[in-house]
């Protein structure tokens, strides 16, 4: 199972039925991304368009991520002392959290999209049409979603412990 296009089927879904003339052209991309979350065998386009959405996806959950910076550069000013300073703290942790996570999946798609796009403009026609050949550039692989998970939830963890002891005068 492919988790990170698992995730960018549903998130994309949902950037669908928020903004309804993206449908049109994309109304079958998350679908496509489940197809290849389930490590069903689609074609090297269908594989490449949908790499682009999933990226676009993850793209688009990373920003909408950075929506609690605000609270960061209002709280202080709005709620004096301590409080706000913890609500700043705290916000700029979860946003900075949510945002590289989200983005580095982002990068690791739209990365696998580019590989893929060289791989089949090398390939020559109609290979768009065959199915991916096993260690073919740009296929999506289960260990990048958690290489992406597990490193920048480390450095952000740390960060995050580093900003709250800092807050708190440590």
């Amino acid at each position: 199972m492919l988790i990170n296009f698992w995730l960018a089927a549903h998130i994309g879904g949902v950037w669908l039925k928020v903004h309804k003339g993206l449908r049109a052209a994309r109304g079958q991309m998350p679908d496509e991304c489940l197809l290849i979350a389930r490590g069903e065998p689609v074609s090297a386009g269908r594989l490449r368009d949908a790499e682009i959405f999933a990226a676009g996806a993850w793209y688009r959950a990373g920003m909408a991520a950075c929506s609690p910076f605000v609270l960061a550069l209002t709280a202080p000013f709005a709620i004096p002392g301590h409080l706000g300073d913890d609500i700043a703290a705290w916000s700029t942790g979860v946003a900075g959290t949510l945002a590289t996570l989200f983005l580095s999946q982002y990068g690791y798609i739209e990365i696998k999209s580019w590989r893929l796009t060289d791989y089949l403009l090398a390939a020559g026609p109609g290979a768009a049409e065959q199915p991916l050949k096993p260690g073919a550039p740009g296929r999506p692989h289960p260990a990048g979603f958690w290489l992406l998970v597990v490193v920048p939830a480390a450095f952000c963890g740390f960060a995050f412990f580093g900003s709250l002891q800092a807050s708190a005068g440590h």
